[in-house]
């Protein structure tokens, strides 16, 4: 389900490692057409663009970020069980490397 997006205020409340690790991640909008053209005309990806940019941008609100939240809309008794009788032989899976930070 769509929320409305974070507002400036709410980006700015973000900790600092979760704005770079979006901004980093996007930049907040699709590409316009001249701009896709360009970047595939001169092979740029838009390395110009420095991700403090795209954080202050949030900022300022001129760029926003899309908000998606989870509703419940049953829950699986018999499958909960199931995983709480298989979870003491579980063995979870070594940690991957962060990709962003």
């Amino acid at each position: 389900m769509q929320a409305p997006p974070l507002t400036k205020e709410e980006w700015a409340n973000q900790k600092p490692k979760v704005c770079r690790a979006w901004a980093k991640h996007e930049l907040g909008r699709e590409p316009t057409v001249f701009e896709l053209n360009r970047a595939l005309k001169t092979r740029s990806e838009y390395t110009h663009i420095m991700t403090d940019q795209v954080s202050e941008a949030f900022l300022r609100g001129e760029e926003t970020m899309a908000v998606y939240t989870l509703q419940c809309v049953g829950y699986d008794v018999v499958f909960q069980l199931n995983l709480a009788e298989k979870s003491p032989v579980w063995i979870p899976p070594p940690p991957k490397p962060k990709g962003f930070g």
